[in-house]
């Protein structure tokens, strides 16, 4: 089956084409042209972008990844593509041995569920943000359920995952950390640095054996200092680490964003949601890895920052202000002029990871098609 759409605003990751005029068949995309095809439907100027890849959640809409249901990860996978997210990594907190022994299971089942041609965002694997973190910087997390890096425990979740745990994060300065990180990179399980009080050196040891990405950059860990730098300025100076950012302003300020980004520029920046199942829903009260969460007034109570998480919006690179109700259309997390933390067309953005399968002006076309629409006029640019 052939779909032409035309009179769209295309975003790539290299241009803005406007008007112009996709072409998709068999799922596959065929050709991308500047200007309308009279053959084509006409949009009316919809925005067409890249379908997002979301690294960092822990549900939505009322659906827990920490539920261990492989049906639940599937309708969450539903619910995430009519937010623009074409993919995502389902992520844990710290939680008892068998709960996240059923989760890994779940994880597998659900990839295996979706088979070739999923219906709904693709999942990539498992993340686990606990329990191998710093119970001193454990955020949203219950420090009951927080444990040094255990090696032969890792290896269950592992053979139970079927080996689609795909990232852990945990703190360099715990007991064995350096070890274990060594290990999980041989076995090609990405190590996040986060939830930790690491020193910078603390943080560069890591590295070295081969941590390459940062649990939401500065939250979780100790603040940017000229005589201490940290951990975040380790990650963000480390060629090979990518950071990732809620794009929220309210985890992260507008300028620590813009700094944030002109130091690992667009390919090592990855915006995430961090959601959890509260988002997208009523305020009230929810549960999170055997923690209480509130959310009430849009935003959790100051210095509460688990509660805050719940109003999330998948997909938009950050944060929806609201709850009640459907989340509306949002600002596109990259790409929309005073949406992010630059400005102007998505070349000058960090991406919320879009699908890299996108054909550009060195790429063949014929790529999947994984994409996500918008309606320009219900974006938010505040």
């Amino acid at each position: 089956m052939k779909l032409i759409l035309t009179g769209i605003e295309l975003y790539t990751p290299w241009a803005r084409i406007r008007p112009a005029t996709l072409e998709v068949e068999g799922g596959r995309i065929r050709r991308v042209a500047e200007g309308i095809d009279r053959r084509g439907e006409d949009l009316g100027g919809a925005i067409v972008a890249p379908g997002l890849v979301d690294l960092h959640i822990h549900g939505y809409g009322g659906v827990d990844v920490g539920a261990g249901d492989p049906e639940a990860l599937l309708s969450l996978a539903g619910i995430l593509a009519r937010h623009g997210i074409t993919a995502f990594v389902p992520t844990a907190v710290a939680a008892p041995h068998e709960d996240l022994l059923r989760i890994s299971r779940a994880v597998t089942e659900a990839m295996a569920a979706q088979g070739e041609c999923p219906q709904g965002a693709r999942i990539l694997g498992l993340h686990l943000e606990g329990p191998y973190i710093n119970p001193g910087k454990a955020g949203a997390q219950n420090p009951a359920f927080i444990r040094a890096p255990n090696w032969e425990e890792f290896r269950t979740y592992w053979d139970a995952s079927g080996g689609n745990l795909r990232a852990v994060t945990v703190a360099p300065e715990l007991p064995g950390a350096l070890d274990f990180i060594a290990r999980a990179t041989g076995l090609g399980v990405t190590v996040s640095i986060g939830h930790t009080d690491a020193t910078y050196e603390e943080a560069w040891a890591a590295i070295a054996a081969g941590a390459r990405r940062a649990t939401h950059l500065f939250n979780a860990m100790p603040p940017l200092h000229h005589r201490a730098p940290g951990a975040a300025a380790a990650c963000l100076l480390a060629p090979g680490v990518t950071v990732e950012l809620i794009a929220d302003r309210v985890h992260v300020a507008d300028p620590v964003l813009r700094l944030a980004w002109r130091l690992a520029g667009t390919g090592r920046t990855a915006l995430v949601s961090d959601a959890i199942a509260a988002g997208g829903l009523t305020e009230g009260r929810y549960r999170l890895g055997g923690l209480e969460v509130e959310v009430r007034g849009g935003r959790g109570p100051a210095g509460r920052r688990h509660a805050r998480r719940g109003h999330r919006h998948p997909g938009t690179g950050g944060a929806e202000r609201r709850l009640g109700g459907d989340p509306p259309a949002g600002r596109v997390g990259h790409g929309v002029r005073g949406s992010g933390p630059g400005s102007g067309g998505l070349p000058e953005h960090p991406r919320a990871r879009p699908s890299r399968r996108f054909p550009g002006p060195r790429s063949r076309p014929r790529r999947p098609a994984r994409l996500h629409l918008r309606d320009p006029r219900r974006l938010r640019c505040d």
